[in-house]
């Protein structure tokens, strides 16, 4: 049995033994750390006798958004392609995870690195394809291995901590605000922050100024770490001056760290000054080794001479020289991560550049965080010295050259053409399944180092090393905000920016751009599309999409430059999940940027909701709360419905309600009452993409105020202390957990509900020897116990809820199973009172029972489930230490445990 592990970063106050914190995770984790040379190994799916079978095979795995479902072709026993047949994944999410099609069928094997980005859906691909490869011949047990091997990577490499993205955006710690620097404002946020496997979502309330609530309303993480990762919620509320990440549950412990720092950032008066509390782990780039560089021969020192030439050629072109129009300009630019823009905003006065500001809205630097951030903002006084034009257009040729070194079929050959071959040399391992995040390391340096070595540029380039791409974005950003003055001075334009009307309420979260949504099946639809074109003067022009020609505005790819035109066919995008795009002014040269998603969108908006006891008598809730991204579309969550208090404890039947009259059903297994909000997830089966992946019902009850009511409430009001749980291991005797009435009004029933057999509670303390059948662990290292805690304040019950979690341990050794490995596996393993293990006898005794034999041993279980067997006894008429082995026995288990202890016969 292997243990599973996810690399382990900080630790968490209070939690001491991190073995015992592996098995809450489910020996699933990540966390341990070991070493593990063969990180990066690929098994080949049919090694050995695993031939498998030609045809073609279906499988399907869970995605972020739902079933991912592929077919995978195998031709002369190996796989040759792999096609995904159907799935409801995010457009740009899908679109990133694709990459790994390509991989799988290079590596002839499911067992590749997950698409950084994009982890949950191309996980889903790789568990799809895995089980496919099952039914074409493959040993299950390979299978198995294989994922197994996957996730007891428990040393990331330094290659694989640039991959994975997450380890830079999350925030590894949460640190409260400082009074007097930064106010939270009353009210509810959301806040987003990236787990192991995906967006965590949490609501985070406010009142008089202070944290009060913490709610997760939705997750990918697998249950088990997440319960960990919760312990990090409790410590806020708490007021701590510091909560670190969890150890064993670290990605999705920092996914909710950043998430509630990501909410607060919204709930500040002074966001400058919450920035400066919001702390990002410092993971820096590793830096690309290159071989040492060869002299060139006569013949490539004359081609490069010819290079040398181009560039300056090009750097020429590139090198705005044209009079300047003083005022001040925005400016947006693509670094490091291509998925948004920064923004700069530069002043000019007296035909120079005289101030730039990068970044300061919320979505003006959707690049790369912090420190690479603070490491390109390094640079931007080389955009405003002497030669800031030509330090400007060495960057933007910086990115030209990366682009068309990265875009090109050949990347080696291009870079050949455009650096020389001297530089060039690094690029030759790259190809198409390189990593995104190692293929611009690797190309970035080789261009680095042709300016710096042929071209002089050492002092602005070292200065933004390790942030170089996202330094370009900023150059950029700047050179396309110079474009505005320059063109301003020829043309003497009174327009200042363009805005997106319509749709208004559509905004990608992750970015802040406008969002038009088309089915992918249909032709592109822009008829709703509504300009404002902004004056100096503020005056501002709106014009309809029917009236853009006429007011020199197209739409066009960002990429390609291409115009984009209403009614067109996507055959040319079918393979892509985003256009990015802009609406551009021909003269003024403003433009506002435009994320056209495509997929199962529809005009058949979810507009109603609808509920009933029964499934006969519906009643309709009236105005449901729409979607404030999505205004056309019921929010997901923050919904509420009065319902009688006859139905506690009953099943609310839900359903919801398209603009054309078709109705969806949601289901749920949660009761009313045993919890303040419900969550309902759609029944499978619906195309309409405007369903609600899940929603999340706050039910109200109402009724006689002589009738008792019942609330869930936090540790606020009941706390648990002591033990928590966390060290619990079955048969044997835990250490005391205390429940408190933090509120002195609050009086504790006698009674907690699905205590584990063997534990009590005598009205203040769990105590107990915990005996949990064999059967309920099934697979698992442990098994969770939901306990609820009941008291009465009033004529109000409270619930508080707890989980309990018993560590399996089937040797009764009284180590947890997934803390042992090799041969400690499913074998007894005995710890010793006296570290010598001696056990003292004089010459021609009785040889040493069994029971002095156990008298040794400290955890010893004190029952009959464990025997022992003197594999060599001791010989009583002969003097010195002698070694005794021991064998024992473990009732339902064929492995044996094995040790020695040492007889002196004095």
């Amino acid at each position: 049995m292997s243990k599973k592990a996810i690399a382990a970063v900080l630790i968490v106050c209070g939690i001491a033994t991190l073995s015992v914190i592996f098995v809450l995770t489910g020996g699933l984790n990540n966390d341990k750390t070991k070493d593990s040379k063969n990180d990066d190994k690929i098994v080949a799916v049919n090694e050995g006798e695993e031939k498998l079978k030609d045809g073609e095979y279906t499988e399907s795995a869970d995605g972020y958004e739902g079933p991912v479902t592929v077919k995978v072709t195998i031709k002369g026993g190996k796989i040759s392609a792999v096609d995904v047949i159907s799935q409801k994944e995010t457009p740009e999410y899908y679109e990133k995870a694709k990459a790994i099609l390509s991989k799988i069928v290079e590596k002839n094997s499911a067992d590749v690195d997950a698409i950084s980005g994009a982890t949950i859906t191309s996980n889903a691909i790789k568990d799809a394809v895995k089980k496919a490869l099952v039914k074409a011949g493959m040993k299950e047990s390979s299978v198995e291995k294989q994922i197994s091997d996957e996730k007891d990577k428990e040393k990331v490499s330094s290659k694989s901590k640039v991959k994975r993205k997450t380890a830079r955006i999350s925030s590894s710690v949460f640190t409260p605000l400082k009074t007097g620097v930064s106010r939270l404002k009353d009210g509810t946020y959301i806040g987003f922050g990236i787990g192991y496997n995906g967006p965590i979502k949490v609501a985070v309330k406010i009142s008089g100024g202070k944290i009060v609530g913490i709610d997760v309303l939705s997750h990918k993480e697998d249950q088990p770490f997440f319960n960990m990762a919760r312990g990090v919620i409790p410590k806020i509320l708490s007021g701590s001056r510091r909560v670190d990440a969890v150890t064993n549950a670290t990605y999705s412990s920092r996914g909710i760290l950043a998430a509630v720092n990501n909410a607060l950032q919204k709930a500040t008066v002074n966001v400058a000054s919450t920035n400066n509390n919001v702390v990002v782990p410092v993971v820096p780039k590793p830096p690309v080794v290159n071989k040492p560089e060869v002299p060139a021969t006569p013949s490539e020192a004359k081609e490069l001479e010819k290079i040398k030439a181009n560039t300056k050629k090009r750097l020429k072109e590139l090198t705005i020289t044209s009079k300047l129009k003083d005022g001040t300009y925005d400016g947006h630019g693509v670094g490091y991560l291509s998925s948004g823009t920064i923004k700069t905003t530069i002043v000019v006065s007296g035909g120079k550049i005289t101030d730039i500001k990068v970044g300061e809205g919320k979505y003006d630097y959707a690049d790369d965080v912090v420190p690479f951030r603070d490491i390109a903002l390094g640079g931007v006084s080389f955009f405003k010295n002497d030669s800031a034009m030509e330090n400007i257009a060495y960057m933007v040729l910086f990115s030209e050259y990366k682009k068309q070194i990265n875009d090109a079929e050949d990347m080696y050959k291009r870079a050949v053409e455009l650096i020389g071959k001297k530089y060039a040399e690094p690029i030759k391992k790259l190809s198409k399944s390189t990593g995104g995040e190692e293929k611009i390391s690797v190309i970035s340096d080789s261009i680095k180092r042709y300016l710096k070595n042929e071209h002089g540029q050492t002092k602005m380039l070292d200065s933004v090393t390790g942030a170089t791409v996202s330094y370009s974005g900023i150059a950029n950003s700047v050179d396309n905000a110079l474009k505005k003055s320059v063109n301003d001075y020829i043309t003497g334009s009174d327009i200042d920016e363009l805005k997106v009307v319509e749709p208004a309420k559509s905004v990608d979260s992750a970015t802040g751009k406008i969002v038009l949504k088309n089915n992918r099946k249909e032709p592109l639809d822009l008829s709703d599309l509504v300009i404002s074109i902004v004056k100096k003067d503020g005056k501002q022009v709106r014009v309809k999409y029917s009236d853009f020609k006429a007011n020199n505005l197209v739409v066009r790819d960002l990429e390609t430059g291409k115009e984009l035109t209403n009614g067109m066919e996507l055959s040319d995008y079918q393979n892509k999940g985003v256009i990015l795009a802009e609406v551009y002014h021909n003269i003024s040269k403003r433009s506002v940027p435009l994320s056209i998603w495509l997929g199962n969108y529809s005009k058949n908006y979810i507009i109603g909701i609808e509920y009933s006891i029964d499934g006969s008598d519906w009643k309709t809730l009236e105005k449901p709360r729409m979607d404030s991204l999505e205004g056309n579309n019921i929010a997901h969550d923050g919904q509420t419905i009065e319902i009688p208090k006859a139905w506690t404890g009953k099943i609310v039947k839900l359903r919801v309600v398209a603009k054309d009259g078709t109705k969806y059903d949601f289901n749920t297994d949660a009761k009313v009452g045993s919890s303040n909000t419900i969550r309902y997830n759609p029944k499978e089966g619906y195309s309409n993409g405007n369903i609600p992946p899940n929603l999340f019902i706050n039910f109200k009850l109402t009724g006689d105020e002589g009738e008792e009511q019942e609330i869930e409430v936090d540790n606020s009001k009941i706390g648990i202390t002591g033990d928590h749980g966390v060290n619990i291991i079955e048969r044997v005797e835990i250490k005391p957990i205390t429940v408190v009435p933090y509120d002195s009004t609050v009086t504790l029933d006698k009674e907690i509900k699905n205590l584990p057999n063997g534990l009590k509670f005598d009205g203040k303390t769990i105590t107990g020897i915990p005996e949990i059948p064999e059967s309920e662990f099934g697979s698992a290292f442990f098994k969770a116990y939901d306990i609820i805690i009941t008291g009465h304040q009033g004529k109000v019950k409270m619930i508080r809820k707890h989980k309990l979690f018993i560590l399996r341990d089937r040797d009764r050794d009284q180590i947890p199973d997934a803390d042992e490995t090799g041969a400690d596996e499913d074998a007894f393993s005995a710890k010793y009172v006296i570290a010598t293990r001696v056990l003292e006898k004089k010459k021609n005794d009785a040889q040493p029972t069994i029971d002095e034999y156990k008298a040794m041993i400290s955890n010893f279980p004190k029952d009959d489930s464990v025997t022992i067997k003197v594999v060599n006894p001791p010989d009583m008429n002969k003097e010195g230490r002698q070694r005794v082995n021991l064998e024992f026995t473990v009732q339902g288990l064929e492995k044996k445990g094995k040790s020695f202890v040492f007889v002196d016969v004095k």
